[in-house]
């Protein structure tokens, strides 16, 4: 579901009872303030995708960067594929985690199991996960 479609059913939910509601953005598990949704489409080229964001180096890697082909966005997108191959599911596990987290501390974080559980998630031990969080 997009986020604008989770804010419009977490409106009608709103209206329908004094509920409160939590929007979560599925990759990363943060929760989405309801008036920043109008806001998350940024400057960039929104076609490709491309949002701009600053980049803080030394002036050795701005150089190094400049004389690549392309120039310093193909060498720096380049780095960052070649990185994303090598360290991928490491990534993802720990991505996952992080994501897990932040949805547990928001919807369970004052249970008594949430601090047990949670070191479960991190040191991967499913089943003593799983038995923690069973209500």
């Amino acid at each position: 579901m997009s986020a604008r479609a989770a804010f419009v059913a977490a409106n009608e939910a709103l209206a329908a009872s004094l509920a409160k509601v939590l929007i979560f953005e599925d990759g990363t598990g943060q929760t989405i303030e309801p008036e920043l949704l109008g806001k998350l489409r940024g400057p960039g080229r929104p076609k490709l995708g491309v949002v701009p964001r600053e980049v803080t180096l030394l002036p050795r890697h701005w150089e190094w960067l400049g004389a690549q082909p392309g120039g310093a966005s193909v060498a720096l997108r380049k780095l960052v594929e070649q990185a994303r191959r090598s360290s991928g599911g490491e990534d993802r596990i720990r991505l996952a985690g992080e994501s897990a987290y932040r949805f547990l501390t928001a919807v369970a974080g004052n249970l008594g199991c949430f601090e047990e559980a949670l070191r479960a998630l991190f040191v991967g031990q499913r089943v003593r996960f799983a038995s923690e969080t069973m209500l």
